[in-house]
């Protein structure tokens, strides 16, 4: 641990102390980090071990935040596939979407999605703190889609999520 940076180390100090944190002051401490941060920051963060306990929080936290009212008229299975690693190594997260909520799963949940978004990282970072705006991503070639786009477009309906209509980043 000794031989990290010392801007790295006191990154990695703050990201445990946030976890120690209950979910809802991760989020919002994440949101504000994440906002605060430069890509560079990001994506040096992001190499480090820290990079599993942040995705484990962000999908726990997107599980929680799916409105179960408006799941309830979708059955479908959506592939997340996170970029960015130093060993070119994708991370799989499966969405299974059903009348009683969302389930995440890490890897291949065993359905064929019927939708798949990669994304790197640092913009899945910006994305789940409400720093960029996820058809700007698209246009600009940091979120790609395959699948039901129309399922895509359903997405941040399903969430409830504000646009970030003032974000900076995209």
């Amino acid at each position: 641990m000794n031989s990290l940076p010392l801007d790295l180390r006191q990154t990695l100090a703050v990201a445990r102390r946030l976890l120690a944190a209950t979910p809802a002051q991760i989020q919002s401490r994440l949101s504000r980090a994440v906002r605060d941060a430069p890509d560079e920051r990001l994506e040096r963060l992001m190499q480090t071990p820290v990079r599993h306990v942040v995705l484990e929080a962000l999908f726990w936290r997107l599980s929680q935040r799916l409105d179960p009212w408006r799941t309830v008229a979708i059955d479908a299975s959506i592939r997340l596939r996170i970029t960015g690693r130093s060993d070119r190594i994708v991370d799989v997260y499966d969405l299974e979407l059903a009348a009683d909520g969302c389930r995440v799963a890490r890897g291949p949940a065993g359905r064929e999605p019927r939708l798949t978004i990669t994304v790197d990282t640092v913009q899945l970072l910006r994305l789940a703190a409400g720093d960029s705006d996820p058809l700007r991503a698209y246009l600009r070639g940091g979120l790609r889609v395959s699948g039901d786009v129309a399922l895509a477009a359903k997405l941040a309906w399903l969430l409830g999520a504000p646009s970030a209509g003032g974000a900076r980043h995209g």
